[in-house]
């Protein structure tokens, strides 16, 4: 006997593939109000510019750690999907703060490093448009013991 096992009630009511859609979508405003709002530069704005990518983060990530665990199969899960994550927070993450004061500098405005972050986003809605399907990932199956008792 076994049990199918849900992660987060977003992507189990939603599914994960408009739920990743709809964050790529919804990052991109919340960046440049982000941004915006930081422009006034008080304590207050610093912490509501904090706050605001906070909102719309849970979007994205849920369904993609979820996403990069389904990608691969069962054998190599771990590995790649830490290779992925990995690789991409370090391309991006990593390079994001030299992008951004690049694109400070040269342009003396802001909000340009938005932009950035729109791009991102972009390439990152066309591929989990194209290539995420969802319906064929491998199913989450756990031992009936062991959601009966985790400890074992």
């Amino acid at each position: 006997m076994a049990t199918t096992v849900t992660y987060g009630w977003v992507n189990d009511t939603v599914g994960r593939r408009p739920t990743l859609l709809a964050g790529c979508i919804l990052v991109i405003p919340a960046m440049f109000l982000s941004f915006y709002v930081a422009s006034f530069a008080t304590p207050a704005s610093a912490i509501a510019a904090a706050v605001i990518p906070v909102l719309v983060y849970p979007l994205i990530t849920s369904g993609m750690t979820i996403g990069l665990v389904d990608m691969f199969p069962r054998e190599m899960r771990v590995t790649a999907s830490g290779i992925a994550y990995n690789t991409g927070t370090a391309l991006f993450g990593g390079t994001a703060p030299l992008v951004a004061a690049f694109l400070i500098e040269r342009t003396g405005n802001t909000l340009r490093s938005s932009c950035y972050v729109a791009v991102i986003a972009t390439i990152s809605f066309v591929s989990v448009f194209l290539y995420y399907n969802e319906r064929h990932a491998a199913p989450y199956v756990v031992p009936a013991a062991a959601v009966a008792d985790p400890v074992a």
